[in-house]
């Protein structure tokens, strides 16, 4: 009889367990963002840097295949919405990668001259824990590249490179906003334009460091 007792006692403690993480497992749910009017936009362009294959030089046809890939910081979402209800997500941070095929105009002009992109970029989401995006990733297509100048504090001149024209590709979050990335570079442009003349360490561009820059999607 004591025996039954135990064992009975036993099992009303296996169910109490298991009901106890039922409870738990309900409790923790997690918030989906609908991302499909909102737009996301990033302040900084942090530990970013393009490849560049064939070497820009002066002696460039105007195509290259270019390999970006960084982190995004400061990002804000604006027009999410839960359940119907305006409601943003927290964006911790971001990233971005892609191979992109470009055609502009031949030698150092290059640098400055539009030209048309061939390839994806993509940028993937990290929001904070108990959230969810409806996309985790943004895919932007096409477009051109067009480069151009900027003053730093010191008064130097540095390489600034505009996004822009670029569509939005399947299952991507945040596609309410028009695609537009500006990026300023690293080196000046003393730098670039020696590069380019195969000054050292060239022959030429392999490599474009950007550290400043607003990404908006």
């Amino acid at each position: 009889m004591l025996r039954n007792k135990f064992t009975l006692l036993g099992v009303a403690a296996v169910l109490v367990g298991s009901s106890v993480g039922l409870a738990t497992s309900a409790s923790a749910t997690t918030t989906l963002f609908n991302t499909s009017a909102a737009s996301v936009q990033c302040g900084s362009i942090i530990a970013a840097s393009a490849s560049i294959a064939p070497p820009l030089s002066s002696a460039s046809t105007g195509t290259a295949t270019i390999k970006v890939k960084g982190t995004l910081g400061d990002c804000v979402s604006t027009g999410a919405t839960v359940g119907g209800n305006p409601q943003e997500p927290t964006i911790v941070s971001g990233s971005f990668s892609g191979t992109l095929n470009t055609t502009g105009a031949p030698g150092c002009a290059g640098l400055l001259s539009p030209s048309t992109i061939a390839g994806n970029l993509v940028l993937k989401w990290k929001v904070a824990s108990g959230q969810k995006l409806d996309f985790s990733s943004t895919t932007l297509s096409g477009g051109t590249i067009t480069g151009g100048t900027f003053t730093g504090p010191l008064g130097n001149l540095y390489g600034q490179f505009t996004l822009a024209g670029q569509t939005f590709g399947p299952k991507s979050a945040f596609i309410g906003g028009t695609p537009s990335t500006v990026a300023a570079t690293s080196e000046d442009v003393g730098q670039l334009g020696a590069g380019c003349l195969g000054a050292p360490p060239g022959p030429g561009i392999k490599t474009i460091h950007l550290a400043l820059g607003v990404a908006i999607g």
